[in-house]
């Protein structure tokens, strides 16, 4: 395997290890990989060497150490045995929070050769924005209205406000979920903010009007 399937993300800037290790783990997640995490305080020595050894019958593998850092001398060094020829089928995850502690080590690991990922703090929270994963929100929401829009059209006047009334209440707690969770920078709000300054919100309210005229000229 090639060494670059070896990640180290590095820093205390949790947000941006968690993304890191989302978009590591998004293919591997559709192939079926199994994910074995480990504590590095907790690891016994034995313990990587089982979870890495190799098996007829198992597809991709993760295998994630949290906390690299305080990882013990004797366990340090079967990582490293086994970083110098990994399995083809096993990616590696290393989580370390940076600093001096463990810097040996990590020099060791440097020189086999891995991806590193540098995960230091930020101090603007829009700096944090991933614009890819923000771009695939914003295009899967706009694909949303679009359909529902376009398949509304061939329903009874009721069914298609139904469809719109469902999916402005989606969206209503999607942001809502997003302020929650992340704040204003969420990509959730961010995405809420998009889609009202693009004008597709005005769009899925237009057609809910239409539709609420048509319902009254069929009244008449």
């Amino acid at each position: 395997m090639a060494k670059e399937a070896v990640y180290l993300c590095i820093g205390t800037e949790q947000v941006l290890a968690d993304r890191a290790i989302e978009k590591i783990l998004e293919p591997l997640k559709e192939k079926g990989a199994t994910n074995t995490q480990f504590d590095a305080p907790d690891l016994e020595v034995g313990q990587f060497s089982d979870a890495t050894a190799p098996s007829l019958f198992s597809g991709p593998r993760v295998v994630t150490i949290r906390d690299l850092q305080d990882l013990a001398e004797d366990a340090q060094d079967e990582v490293l045995r086994y970083c110098e020829n990994p399995d083809p089928e096993i990616t590696l995850i290393f989580l370390h929070k940076g600093g001096v502690k463990g810097k040996a080590f990590l020099t060791k690991l440097r020189k086999i050769g891995i991806t590193e990922i540098g995960c230091e703090p930020i101090k603007k929270e829009n700096e944090k924005i991933d614009t890819s994963i923000l771009k695939s929100k914003i295009e899967q929401w706009m694909g949303k209205i679009d359909t529902v829009i376009n398949n509304s059209k061939g329903e009874s006047v009721e069914e298609a406000k139904e469809y719109v009334k469902n999916l402005k209440d989606k969206i209503k707690k999607f942001r809502s979920s997003g302020l929650k969770s992340g704040g204003e920078y969420s990509y959730e709000n961010l995405t809420f903010k998009y889609l009202r300054r693009n004008g597709y919100l005005d769009k899925l309210f237009e057609f809910e009007k239409s539709l609420t005229d048509k319902g009254l000229s069929l009244d008449e």
